[in-house]
């Protein structure tokens, strides 16, 4: 579960930055994480303690953990490796105030949407259409320069109304794969360091 290159969710009280592990040192007990994106120098200190997510299509799976070192120039910290992992039963994915242009595909009938946040587990929108909880969905949307087409998902809410006839709805993603989840997360990360 812990391979160079696994996308890591830092996170320290309620701030995260993401990581990618590079170097997997388990027999001196540590990990090597680089952060990810160009946004400026993360929250974090030496001797921090840090919630480390690893991100699955099968949920997201957490540990605790101390930061031992930070490279400053290099951007990347050294911390503990974890005595214990373990599945969470939190909402997976922290979701993001991004506002983009989505496709709704229900049933061969195209929606036009507004998401109101995105996240790796799923996606908040506005729409003037009602929808029924439950339904299947195919997604389409853009993140920056990135194109997002066929995301599978499942509409598990339907928050409030908004405004007159406008509606807000959760979608959570059905079967995403693990590479597209980690290119979403980084595209959320990369938007919201601009």
């Amino acid at each position: 579960m812990l391979n160079n290159s696994n996308l890591l969710i830092l996170k320290k009280e309620d701030r995260e930055i993401l990581g990618k592990i590079v170097k997997n040192e388990k027999q001196k007990n540590k990990l090597k994480i680089e952060f990810v994106g160009k946004g400026t120098l993360p929250f974090i200190q030496v001797k921090d303690e840090l919630e480390v997510g690893i991100p699955t299509k099968d949920g997201i799976y957490v540990f605790n953990s101390s930061v031992i070192y930070f490279d400053v120039i290099d951007r990347y910290i050294i911390i503990e490796y974890p005595t214990d992992i373990e599945k969470t039963n939190r909402r997976n994915y922290e979701r993001h105030n991004i506002h983009i242009n989505l496709e709704v595909i229900i049933e061969g009938e195209i929606y036009k949407a507004i998401s109101s946040d995105i996240g790796g587990g799923g996606v908040g929108f506005y729409t003037a259409h009602n929808i029924e909880k439950g339904k299947t969905v195919i997604m389409n949307f853009q993140l920056g320069k990135h194109k997002y087409e066929g995301i599978l998902g499942i509409i598990k809410s339907e928050m409030d109304t908004v405004h007159k006839n406008i509606k807000r709805y959760g979608i959570e993603y059905t079967n995403l794969e693990d590479d597209i989840r980690e290119d979403i997360l980084l595209k959320i990360f990369e938007l919201n360091n601009n």
